[in-house]
């Protein structure tokens, strides 16, 4: 029990200091995190489609069209019609957003060298394999039938 709990605070100190790191570094730009995580994505495939970057991050597509909207506004990113579906837009990265892109991409890549630090490249290769496998079956997880599993199991021994 006290190694989930230990995990557990693990895995929130490291998701609040590297939110607050990043929405720290990216003061200058008045980026938000969201709109960081958003343009970074697009940094590595332009083109994406809004529905397609809210399933890719897991997030609500209400607050992926706020991102956009912001990122329109500060001049990141610009929408076009997709050729074959008009009611689709695709969404690229500004010029301006080029020139910041190198900046910007270092960034993540500070912070990641400051956790690494004193950490042999074979054990970091392991944290990253594991850290993903984790993520992907924490989005795997059924809470709402794990829910009903749960009750199902409390009413039959009552």
């Amino acid at each position: 029990m006290q190694d989930n709990l230990a995990i557990a605070h693990s895995f929130g100190c490291l998701h609040r200091n590297a939110k607050a790191y990043i929405v720290d570094a990216c003061r200058a730009w008045n980026l938000t995190y969201s709109e960081y995580v958003l343009l970074l994505r697009l940094y590595e495939e332009e083109g994406r489609s809004q529905e397609e970057l809210a399933a890719e991050l897991d997030l609500d597509k209400a607050a992926i069209t706020r991102s956009i909207q912001l990122l329109e506004q500060k001049n990141f990113l610009r929408r076009e019609t997709d050729a074959k579906d008009k009611r689709r837009k695709r969404l690229f990265v500004t010029e301006y957003a080029r020139t910041q892109q190198n900046e910007l991409q270092d960034i993540l890549g500070t912070w990641v060298e400051y956790l690494s630090e004193g950490i042999s490249k074979s054990e970091r290769d392991i944290v990253v394999q594991a850290l993903t496998k984790l993520a992907v079956r924490s989005g795997e997880a059924d809470f709402i039938g794990n829910v009903r599993k749960r009750i199902r199991q409390e009413v039959k021994r009552s």
